[in-house]
């Protein structure tokens, strides 16, 4: 069983398109968990108008931001293989069927995807053209190469990369790849599994310039060797 793990806030603009594209993949059986950080757009009449019990959305009533919110989405999941979703891209045929057959021998997937326009006009260059993912976790906290949208994972490793540190000024997606990278086995894809839409609202930073200065940058990423260390010390 897959269980897609979707945040929304105010993703009115390309959220049918990707919900489409998603169920599509899906089987009678799967499920996709929208967890709504409180949009006050369409965001959540559209996802009211799925009458498909596929389609399961939870509010997001803590903390709010990324990282809660995908966290609550993570908290209602069934499945045996867990991907997360942005609201704005488009899945590419393929994507769940090739991630979940890599997940028989791996505990986490990376696949590539092709970088677009906000009318879905390819750019020219896939993600992995500007990330260069190699893995390593030194690598990795040097340059964060986990890129959430491009993700799926076991379930299993839901039970060591949550609950998400509360005090990190870090994002999801970074903290399981550096997690499983330690604890389990990842597995890189070259395919292009995805669209991924570049457009001037995306919460997703993935392949362009950070705008943290040195200090910060050096402070998060103490911050996650401290967690980092904490989490593999828990029993």
């Amino acid at each position: 069983m897959v269980s897609v793990c979707m945040a929304t806030y105010n993703g009115e603009r390309y959220l049918r398109e990707q919900i489409d594209s998603i169920l599509a993949q899906l089987e009678p059986e799967d499920e996709l968990i929208v967890s709504d950080d409180g949009s006050v757009d369409a965001t959540l009449s559209i996802l009211d108008s799925y009458s498909d019990p596929r389609v399961k959305v939870y509010h997001n009533v803590g903390p709010h931001g990324v990282n809660a919110n995908f966290e609550n989405a993570l908290s209602h999941t069934n499945g045996d293989y867990i991907f997360l979703s942005d609201q704005d891209d488009v899945w590419l045929p393929g994507k769940v069927r090739k991630c979940v057959a890599t997940l028989t021998e791996s505990d986490l997937v990376l696949h590539n995807a092709t970088i677009v326009d906000t009318d879905l006009r390819p750019l020219g260059k896939s993600l992995f053209d500007e990330l260069h993912p190699q893995g390593g976790v030194l690598r990795n906290l040097m340059r964060n190469e986990f890129t959430g949208c491009c993700m799926a994972f076991r379930k299993d490793v839901l039970k060591y990369v949550t609950p998400f540190p509360k005090t990190v000024p870090f994002y999801h997606d970074s903290w399981i790849g550096l997690l499983v990278g330690l604890k389990g086995k990842i597995n890189i894809l070259s395919d292009e599994l995805l669209l991924f839409r570049r457009h001037m609202h995306n919460n997703s930073s993935a392949g362009t310039q950070s705008k943290n200065g040195l200090s910060k940058k050096i402070l998060i990423r103490l911050s996650l060797v401290y967690n980092l260390t904490k989490r593999l010390c828990r029993r």
